[in-house]
């Protein structure tokens, strides 16, 4: 054993045990994990066509239904064809985008959502993914931020669809949103 390194030698023995089997992946499949883009830049003036949406989101009408972290989330709003929403459903569609919620406040998650759509749509992204978490942390056992993030994307008007994500990107901690194409 050498002097920088203080591990026991059965420690050592039992790690190479366990990583016996371990081989690395074949080329071309370190593209598994989705990397964000970079963000574009415009000054157009097309960002001032459309406003974020928040302000038209209504928790006015929300039954208080709240879903587990288990529940499944989907729409798909009229207009959209059965096979795109299949699509979404499958995660067969790239995700361009992502928001992560941990952590924040309905309020917080709200405003970020709204933003995030306003940025996206100008960015010309159609799909994004929103990671709500499952709520199995918080006092109640409820799923309030998941439960309002779908109340809010049935009222987005910018939303086409969403689908509960596949489970190696989130699961039913996260929601695929389809987003509509900004109008020139």
């Amino acid at each position: 054993m050498s002097k920088s390194d203080n591990t026991p030698d059965d420690e050592k023995d039992l790690f190479a045990n366990w990583v016996k089997d371990v081989r690395p992946l074949k080329k071309g499949r370190d593209k598994i994990l989705h990397k964000t883009p970079q963000r574009k830049i415009s000054n157009s003036g097309k960002q001032d066509q459309l406003e974020p949406s928040e302000n038209h989101w209504s928790d006015a009408h929300f039954t208080e239904q709240m879903l587990n972290g288990a529940d499944l989330s989907q729409q798909r709003k009229g207009g959209i064809q059965k096979q795109l929403f299949k699509k979404l459903k499958q995660g067969k569609i790239p995700i361009e985008d992502r928001l992560d919620l941990h952590g924040n406040t309905v309020n917080l998650a709200r405003s970020r959502i709204s933003h995030f759509f306003h940025e996206s749509q100008f960015n010309g992204l159609r799909c994004v993914c929103i990671i709500h978490g499952k709520g199995t942390h918080n006092e109640h056992g409820k799923a309030v931020l998941k439960s309002m993030v779908h109340h809010w994307l049935q009222q987005a008007p910018e939303v086409l669809a969403f689908s509960s994500a596949l489970p190696s990107d989130g699961g039913t901690g996260a929601i695929y949103v389809l987003l509509k194409k900004m109008r020139e």
